[in-house]
């Protein structure tokens, strides 16, 4: 089965980052995926990847949002928060991680329909 990708940026990928899309996609995906490019505002180096009902999010939002789920998770007893803190925001690396996203189409009798 065929997938559609699309991929928001302001620049259209080059062919070298188009192949690595699909790379990562088919990853992911499987192989057949189809990649498509819409423009957006967004700043040099920072895009939207969707793919069915997954995003990933590389503009800046995106990114400080990861940063801000990974001090949130921080685990600590009785320590200094503020070393640990140093420490997650010093070592953290931007990750290529999916959110799913969908629309509510209806909720009745407890049961939301989603898509």
């Amino acid at each position: 089965m065929n997938k559609t990708a699309v991929l928001y940026s302001n620049t259209p990928p080059n062919k070298t980052q188009e192949k690595r899309f699909l790379e990562f996609l088919s990853e992911k995906h499987g192989t057949n995926i189809t990649l498509i490019w819409e423009q957006t505002p967004y700043p040099e180096g920072e895009f939207k990847l969707c793919v069915d009902s997954e995003v990933y999010d590389w503009s800046a939002e995106g990114r400080l949002n990861q940063l801000k789920d990974e001090l949130e998770h921080i685990k600590y007893k009785n320590g200094d928060i503020i070393s640990l803190l140093k420490d997650a925001v010093e070592n953290w690396e931007p990750k290529a991680i999916s959110n799913e996203v969908g629309t509510v189409l209806s909720v009745g009798d407890g049961i939301a329909t989603v898509s």
